[in-house]
């Protein structure tokens, strides 16, 4: 009987937690009027997407951002072929508001990740990995704009 209640309990208590993450459904107070950005255009266009879909408010700030993305091999076996890669993504952004710039700063993010055989699976995996650093890449700007307010 004890171990039943036990374990009614601890359903309700964990069921009650309502556990949300932090960054991923925030509306930040501030918006961009405008976003410019050059460098790598598919991560451009997830953290140009991230911005608008995360900022809705009052507070409007013009970002222009630059990316670069470098994928090295690390490591070989010896018939040369490459079986560990690093993927570094730079990002040098600067934000204005009313003409003057007030924040400027820049993210660098680096991955190590193992070769992959089929060739359609790398270039998944690699799709995947751009995305989720891109998706870091924007909560980190995010993190630093919600600092200047």
């Amino acid at each position: 009987m004890n171990r039943i209640f036990l374990i009614i309990f601890c359903f309700f208590f964990v069921y009650s937690c309502s556990y949300e993450p932090i960054l991923t459904n925030k509306k930040y107070n501030f918006q961009f009027e405008n976003i410019k950005h050059s460098g790598e255009e598919n991560i451009n266009e997830i953290i140009k997407n991230n911005l608008y879909q995360r900022s809705a408010g009052i507070k409007k700030y013009e970002i222009i951002f630059d990316t670069e993305k470098k994928r090295e091999i690390l490591s070989s076996n010896e018939k040369g072929d490459p079986t560990i890669f690093r993927l570094n993504i730079n990002l040098n952004y600067k934000v204005n508001f009313d003409g003057v710039e007030v924040l400027k700063n820049s993210i660098k993010k680096e991955i190590t990740y193992n070769n992959i055989d089929d060739k359609f699976e790398l270039f998944k995996y690699e799709e995947n990995i751009l995305e989720s650093l891109a998706d870091n890449l924007t909560d980190d700007m995010l993190i630093s704009i919600v600092s200047l307010n």
